[in-house]
């Protein structure tokens, strides 16, 4: 099954990468159907049986579980670090042992890290060492 009808020409296959690596979607804010791209997320906040997206241009709620999002967002970029929340490890300005700091309209938001988690979202960050 394909989502995008098979157009002659280079340009339509971009489009269908696009789709198949899910680089944004839909979410509705306003009884309006809004566009999110996946680089521009910066956290994921699980609130009961809402989420809370926020991106670099604002934030929305909408009902889906962090699971649920998890399982359908599937791209390498956004992490569970918590329980109740994933993150874009892209937008991550600093850690610590427990928390993750993110810049947000010029303040840095801390985002806890569960013991879980930690090993796993650490790994891809170099650090500088001494010898």
């Amino acid at each position: 099954m394909t989502l995008l009808k098979k157009l002659p020409g280079e340009h339509h296959l971009h489009l269908e990468k696009q789709f198949i690596y899910k680089n944004f979607f839909f979410v509705k804010k306003n009884n309006r159907n809004i566009r999110i791209k996946v680089d521009d997320i910066q956290w994921v906040k699980a609130d009961g049986s809402s989420i809370k997206i926020t991106y670099s241009t604002g934030s929305v709620i909408t009902f889906a579980n962090l699971r649920s999002f998890e399982k359908q967002i599937q791209h390498p970029n956004l992490v569970r670090v918590h329980r109740s929340y994933m993150v874009n490890l892209i937008n991550i300005n600093a850690f610590d042992d427990q928390y993750l700091y993110i810049l947000h309209n010029n303040m840095e938001k801390k985002v806890p890290l569960g013991r879980t988690y930690r090993k796993a979202v650490l790994k891809p960050f170099n650090q500088l060492k001494a010898d």
